[in-house]
């Protein structure tokens, strides 16, 4: 069982460190600051053996992930790659995630500083 099975399976006890971002890495393997959930779907990215995944949960919503399905409890879940196709996927779901034009904005890129 992967740590993140844990987490869903217990969901109530994790609140309080989804709420906190407190112990989620530690105990779940979840990367802090990645649980996001709409009406839909909850989403987050977790480490399994083989390295990072996208853990998408939420009826109809994982159908337009690549991925394995499997249970967890009584939930389904998509265990995904984290692939060119979720991110666009992922970006549908969360406006926030897209990319945004810098055009009319000051901008100011630093490139540290160059000892040498």
């Amino acid at each position: 069982m992967a740590k993140w099975e844990k987490y869903e399976q217990e969901r109530d006890k994790a609140a309080a460190a989804v709420a906190s971002g407190r112990g989620l890495y530690d105990e779940y393997g979840i990367h802090p600051g990645s649980v996001h959930c709409t009406d839909e779907c909850r989403c987050f990215m977790a480490d399994e053996n083989d390295g990072t995944v996208l853990v998408v949960e939420g009826g109809s919503a994982i159908e337009g992930f690549e991925g394995r399905t499997t249970m967890c409890g009584d939930k389904t879940v998509r265990v995904c790659p984290l692939s060119n196709k979720n991110s666009g996927r992922i970006r549908e779901i969360f406006a926030f995630t897209n990319p945004v034009s810098a055009a009319g904005r000051n901008v100011s890129i630093g490139l540290g500083d160059r000892l040498g």
